[in-house]
């Protein structure tokens, strides 16, 4: 055998007992087994994964604290040591909201003040838990981790670079699993003095971003703490807008009640020309439309009447647009299965010049296939999302209100399709119409409701619009 083949299968054999042997300590990290990681050759900060991860970062989530305190005791260095991404095992533990692993960690000398590479404390991280695992702890352990970590130094009113203070990942977190410990974590924070009405980067305090993703007992929380809930965004709309939109009533009362501005916020006119009772009644929640009324003093019945008549209107438009619908899909219903099959060829060629960055080729590709078809939604779709990139590299309007156009077409196609009104909503951002962006990102989380994506799309399209509204002013 060569030399350099002997010495490339050395190495190779060398490796894989150096994977092998990393991957059974972090293992036994992970399971709180002690007497392995003690077999463990060396320097346990020798020991690292892909990103950056040692050895006490998965002992930290095993939720074991004599496991904690043995890594710990065994190499003293990983106790503040962090990974690629700046967070060291302190907020991985916090992120699992595990008391007794954080406490253990604080005991051995972790830095409750220390910060990752975009600026969150453990304490953010204990504020917002990561959501699939946070079942079996408690809201109780929630607000004694607020409260340890306060205790060790840890800043109620630190600022990441973009998203705020602890509260403020508190208020956003939009998990109904992790949302018990999340109210938990913002009553404990509160406690310790977190300013309610603090502003993050985008200018928005806390109770705007519960409002946003709907944390309903956030809104509740912090209206009652008396935070500020005239704060507007993109649209006119504010907390209680979004609130009487959702039509909970129990969170309205608290906002109408306890929170600071309340009843002039309710009073506020969105860039719709509705008032925050004219929006419950417009969805069709009448209690919290005469809750709201009564607190304003607007006529009742007048609204009900109108978002009836608003109703009918929709309705008759539903009804025309139903209509006219065979018109759209003319060809479709023309089409034969040999037009169909080169139509669907042609989509994967604009697919495949889409991937590879080649947008006006897909546009061209997608315009022979809709040439062909115009009864499938995705044709349009994907045309949509190749003019929006060419629209993003020369900011031709015309570009993005073809867009707008293939979006339209889409949903007129299937409008229970989620992807089409986050397509309209792209082209409307495009085209710096935040308010009906808006209105398109929330019709597609109305159908499909845990969507992240949709529901950053209209977090960013919230914030943009309040952005450009003040660059306006």
């Amino acid at each position: 055998m060569a030399p350099s083949t002997k010495a490339a299968k050395s190495q190779y054999a060398e490796m894989s007992a150096a994977k092998k042997a990393i991957t059974t300590l972090f293992e036994a990290a992970k399971r709180g087994d002690i007497a392995t990681i003690r077999q463990a050759k060396g320097d346990l900060a020798a020991y690292k994964d892909g990103h950056g991860k040692h050895c006490l970062h998965f002992a930290a989530v095993s939720g074991s604290e004599a496991c904690v305190g043995a890594v710990a005791a065994m190499a003293p260095t990983l106790v503040n040591l962090a990974d690629e991404a700046g967070v060291a095992p302190l907020a991985f533990a916090a992120s699992r909201c595990l008391l007794g692993c954080c406490e253990a960690l604080l005991q051995c000398g972790a830095d409750a003040k220390a910060v990752d590479g975009q600026g969150a404390t453990a304490l953010h991280r204990a504020a917002s838990p990561v959501c699939d695992v946070a079942g079996g702890r408690s809201a109780i352990d929630a607000a004694r981790l607020v409260a340890a970590l306060v205790a060790a130094g840890g800043d109620p009113g630190a600022q990441t670079k973009s998203s705020g203070a602890p509260l403020h990942w508190a208020a956003g977190c939009d998990d109904e699993a992790a949302m018990p410990l999340a109210c938990a974590a913002a009553r404990a924070l509160i406690r310790a003095g977190a300013d309610v009405d603090a502003a993050d980067a985008r200018g928005l305090n806390a109770i705007i971003l519960a409002g946003a993703t709907g944390n309903v007992r956030a809104v509740e929380l912090l209206a009652d703490a008396g935070a500020d809930c005239g704060v507007i965004v993109g649209g006119g709309a504010t907390v209680v807008h979004m609130t009487a939109d959702r039509g909970d009533a129990e969170a309205l009362e608290s906002l109408i009640e306890s929170g600071k501005n309340g009843v002039e916020a309710a009073k506020n006119v969105d860039a719709d020309g509705r008032t925050a009772a004219a929006c419950a009644a417009s969805e069709g929640h009448d209690a919290c439309a005469r809750l709201l009324a009564e607190a304003t003093g607007e006529d009742l019945a007048a609204l009900l009447a109108a978002a009836n008549a608003e109703r009918e209107a929709e309705a008759a438009e539903a009804a025309a647009a139903a209509a006219a619908a065979p018109a759209v899909t003319k060809k479709a219903a023309a089409a034969t299965a040999e037009d169909k099959a080169r139509a669907a060829a042609l989509k994967n060629e604009g697919n495949r010049a889409l991937v590879a960055g080649d947008h006006a080729a897909a546009v061209a590709k997608y315009t022979e296939a809709l040439a062909l078809d115009d009864g499938d939604k995705a044709f349009f779709s994907n045309r949509a999302t190749a003019r929006l990139a060419l629209f993003e590299a020369s900011k031709d309007a015309d570009l993005a209100r073809g867009a707008l156009a293939d979006a339209d077409a889409a949903v007129a196609l299937d409008g229970a399709w989620p992807k089409a009104h986050y397509r309209r909503g792209t082209a409307l951002m495009a085209l710096d119409d935040y308010e009906e962006a808006a209105t398109a990102f929330f019709d597609a989380l109305k159908l499909d409701e845990n969507n992240e994506g949709l529901k950053k799309a209209l977090q960013d399209c919230v914030a943009k619009g309040r952005a450009h509204a003040q660059q306006a002013k």
